[in-house]
């Protein structure tokens, strides 16, 4: 019964050695196919997205004007007349 066991286990390592085998096989072919993992990849296009959006907030904040300030009559002297 102990070396069924014993067997069974020493398979179950020989499979996962086999498919870490394979997928590193996959990723290496990958990255010779495109120059980059696709995880790399998809960072990648991501970063770019996110300095494009980037430039836009920043070119859309410089051309509004800046805000001005409430004129004295408007503003809140104390934080009681909040809640009035």
């Amino acid at each position: 019964m102990l070396e069924a066991l014993v067997t069974l286990g020493l398979v179950g390592n020989v499979i996962q050695l086999i498919q870490y085998s394979s997928d590193l096989l996959k990723q290496s072919l990958e990255i010779r196919r495109s120059g980059a993992p696709p995880p790399l990849l998809e960072l990648k296009h991501i970063t770019t997205s996110s300095i494009q959006q980037a430039e836009a907030i920043r070119a859309q904040l410089a051309s509004e004007p800046l805000t001005k300030p409430l004129p004295e009559e408007d503003q809140v002297s104390s934080p009681s007349k909040c809640l009035a």
